[in-house]
């Protein structure tokens, strides 16, 4: 009798302790994940406990398809679990990756299909992204994985290129100097202008340099070919 008594204690002791780690186990996923299932998660806890309490007792009375019946319920109930939330699991790892490998950062500038803003959060299964109405759209982790974007990190700019075509006889240097006047204004840094092609009735220039604002650039494209063009009907 006292054997009995202190097999059942052992049992029930094995399967408390294996309970509370469970609790926390999934409570920590739940964070990780930024998901709730209490009741899922709850119900997988108390199967554990009792798979851990009859496994105990069968193995000591020898009731060995008892546990085996109760092993097979809790393999069964972690399927489930990982089907239920094999969508986010899939979203979580892929942001991990991602994270990784691209080096997302908040605050940088993000491209993807139709969705184009800052990032402003990193959820655990999406992005958060602030598009150009002030909205917040939220960008799963796998969309970046199968479909192409661009990232524009803030703290090294997004380059700008604007290519215009100028007949003979224009001042370049006043063109230049106009040019430097409305990139200036708009906050472009390292504005130059190149020489793209040379052409029998003229030339072909590209004003370019870095843009820390990617919101900005049809306005300063639109400010740059507005000045130059205004210099060819001036003349």
């Amino acid at each position: 009798m006292d054997t009995g008594m202190s097999v059942v204690a052992a049992a029930f002791g094995a399967s408390a302790a294996s309970y509370a780690a469970a609790r926390i186990g999934f409570a920590r996923l739940s964070e990780s994940l930024g998901i709730e299932a209490p009741v899922l998660f709850n119900g997988i806890s108390i199967l554990l406990a009792a798979v851990i309490f009859l496994g105990m007792m069968a193995l000591v009375f020898n009731v060995y398809a008892l546990f085996i019946l109760m092993v097979m319920f809790l393999a069964f109930a972690l399927i489930g679990v990982l089907i239920a939330l094999r969508h986010v699991l899939e979203e979580y790892f892929a942001g991990v990756f991602i994270a990784k490998i691209h080096g997302i950062h908040i605050g940088d500038y993000l491209q993807a299909g139709r969705v184009t803003g800052y990032v402003v959060a990193m959820r655990p299964t999406a992005l958060v992204i602030r598009d150009i109405r002030r909205n917040l759209v939220h960008l799963p982790y796998t969309k970046l994985i199968h479909e192409p974007f661009n990232l524009v990190r803030i703290e090294e700019g997004h380059e700008i290129r604007v290519y215009l075509y100028m007949p003979h006889g224009v001042d370049i240097n006043k063109l230049r100097a106009e040019l430097g006047a409305v990139a200036s204004e708009y906050g472009v840094e390292n504005f130059r202008i190149d020489v793209e092609d040379i052409r029998y009735r003229g030339v072909v220039l590209a004003a370019r340099g870095i843009l820390r604002d990617p919101r900005r650039e049809e306005e300063v494209r639109y400010a740059l070919l507005d000045r130059a063009y205004s210099l060819l009907t001036s003349k």
